[in-house]
């Protein structure tokens, strides 16, 4: 499923980011590299079925609910 949101993700995530400290940055690397670019592990995997939320498959229900 297709959504309209990385780029203006991508443009809140650099105003809000880009001017930190290097410490808050760092941790902010390292949070967005878990949580959305590892692919190697799923940090919903803990959870039990159905509770992912946000981490679990982007539904039309869920995507439906990001865009209001």
């Amino acid at each position: 499923m297709s959504s309209a949101l990385p780029f203006p993700m991508l443009i809140h995530a650099i105003q809000a980011l880009k001017n930190l400290p290097q410490g808050q940055v760092n941790a902010w690397e390292s949070i967005l590299e878990h949580y959305l670019f590892d692919r190697s592990v799923d940090p919903a995997a803990h959870l039990p079925a159905g509770t992912a939320g946000i981490l679990g498959d982007l539904t039309p229900q869920k995507a439906t609910h990001l865009h209001k």
